[in-house]
């Protein structure tokens, strides 16, 4: 299998947030919804009570995100090897950035962005983030997890990357995100900015393989959408406490969903030989 992986990408947004709305099978971002408004993760409006709030929630359904990855359960993978192709631009676009409320969303609407599997081509929409993290790796909470959200409009489903992020050295990418902050609830601002990625991703990944786990889930925020394949690393990046907590203070406190029962689903670990280059679209 031969995957085209920009690891910088992830590096780059582990500081952002943001919420993939689905609502009449759409993959147009909104920086303003009624359905933001109705949900939360606390209280009488929390994620016990979104199967009720939401219109045409599936988030009581039986394949629900995040969940708890225990090593001593995970099987040897066969979701995404020989067909998983990841490839992403040299130089890409950020649009916009909003303050949905819930968190914060970075915004794309480049076609040269995307993840194939099985000739289906999910296109990156969105970056959205969590502190602490939504999935757990047998039994521990990181400090951060980012979620690189991909769409297929053909199949209306969608591909998810996940990256969990631990407390340790600084990051130097958060510098370009943090000039677009703070925004207030219910702001958009404008950006339409490049962010060159080809020396850093050299510079940031440069192993021959991409350690994954895999498996079949749902968004994490209402609707809670259930065609979805999760792909989260194996391997933690870090972020310093400063960097971590300058993006709390701009979200909800624990803008978290709790783990979901697997409900007799296997998790897989899949290793990806990486191709390791970038593309210049």
């Amino acid at each position: 299998m031969k995957t085209k992986f920009l690891f910088a990408i992830i590096m780059l947004f582990c500081f952002s947030g943001c919420r993939y709305n689905n609502k009449n099978k759409s993959t147009e971002l909104e920086s303003k919804s009624s359905s933001h408004e109705k949900w939360s993760y606390a209280g009488e409006s929390g994620p016990e009570y979104w199967a009720e709030l939401e219109d045409q929630s599936v988030c009581d359904g039986k394949h629900q995100s995040p969940v708890n990855i225990s090593d001593i359960d995970v099987k040897p993978g066969n979701l995404v090897q020989d067909s998983l192709d990841l490839s992403y631009q040299d130089i890409t676009t950020i649009k916009s950035i909003t303050n949905n409320g819930h968190t914060i969303q970075y915004n794309f609407d480049s076609n040269s962005d995307f993840v194939s599997l099985h000739d289906n081509q999910y296109k990156l929409k969105q970056f959205h983030f969590h502190s602490p993290s939504e999935h757990t790796i047998n039994g521990v909470r990181y400090p951060l997890e980012v979620h690189m959200v991909h769409h297929s409009e053909e199949s209306n489903s969608y591909i998810v990357i996940a990256m969990l992020v631990e407390q340790g050295e600084p990051d130097p990418a958060f510098d370009f995100l943090e000039k677009y902050l703070p925004i207030n609830i219910g702001e958009t601002k404008e950006i339409n900015g490049k962010y060159y990625f080809g020396s850093t991703f050299q510079e940031m990944y440069g192993k021959d393989t991409l350690n994954l786990y895999t498996y079949e889930g749902s968004l994490t925020t209402p609707p809670c959408t259930e065609s979805v394949l999760w792909l989260v690393i194996k391997d933690r990046t870090y972020a310093s406490s400063s960097q971590i907590e300058i993006l709390q203070k701009l979200m909800p406190k624990d803008n978290y969903r709790e783990v979901q029962p697997l409900n007799g689903r296997l998790i897989y670990n899949e290793i990806v030989e990486d191709d390791i280059s970038v593309l210049n679209h």
